[in-house]
C-alpha cells in the first residue's frame, strides 16, 4: 500500500495563504522538515512538510517566500513530529522557532521499546507503507524539486496522526 497523498506546493506567498487559514482552524500540526546537510557544509532547511486541518502543504524555504506570519501561528500550535530534534533545531537556526508543545513519535516508539523507531520502519509496521530509500538521501536543494521527492516528503506527515494515535494508545 503506497498511495501517494494529494499535497499542494507552496511556491510563493500567495500560495502560503491557504497554510495559513489552515493553522487558523486547527489546534495542532504535523510537521517535517528536508534538509540538504548531505550536500552542503552549512546546513539549509529547504523544505518544509506540513499535515494541518487534513490538509498537506510543501513548502519551499528556498522560493522567495515571506515565512513570518507562518512562524508566528505555528508557534503557538501543539506540533506532531517524528525524531523532532534535528527539526527543531534546524529551526531555530533558520528563525529562532521555539515549538509550544509537541508530541514526538520517534520518543514514543523508544519509550514502548519498540527495536524499529524510525519513521519508514513504523510506517511499514503499522500501515504497510514502503518509503523509496532513493528519495531518502536526495538533494533538496536542487531546483526544481520532482515529483518523486515531493511525494515522498508528503508522506512523512501523511500518517503521522495515526501512528500517534496508535503509540498512545
Amino acid at each position: 500500500m503506497n498511495a501517494n497523498p494529494v499535497y499542494q506546493l507552496v511556491e510563493n506567498s500567495a500560495q502560503l495563504t491557504p497554510l495559513l487559514a489552515a493553522l487558523d482552524r486547527s489546534d495542532e500540526a504535523a510537521l517535517d522538515t528536508e534538509a540538504d546537510n548531505l550536500y552542503h557544509y552549512r546546513t539549509r532547511v529547504c523544505l518544509l512538510q506540513f499535515l494541518v486541518a487534513g490538509e498537506i502543504y510543501l513548502v519551499d524555504v528556498l522560493a522567495p517566500i515571506d515565512l513570518a506570519p507562518l512562524w508566528e501561528r505555528l508557534a503557538k500550535k501543539h506540533l506532531l513530529m517524528h525524531g523532532s530534534d534535528f527539526d527543531v533545531r534546524l529551526l531555530f537556526d533558520l528563525c529562532g522557532f521555539r515549538a509550544h508543545s509537541l508530541f514526538d513519535t520517534m520518543l514514543a516508539a523508544q519509550l514502548l521499546n519498540r527495536q524499529r523507531i524510525g519513521l519508514a520502519a513504523l510506517l511499514e509496521d503499522h500501515f504497510g507503507v514502503i518509503l523509496d530509500k532513493d528519495s531518502q538521501k536526495a538533494n533538496r536543494s536542487n531546483r526544481p524539486l520532482t515529483k518523486k521527492l515531493l511525494d515522498y516528503a508528503a508522506l512523512d506527515v501523511f500518517h503521522l496522526p495515526r501512528l500517534r494515535d496508535i503509540l498512545t494508545e
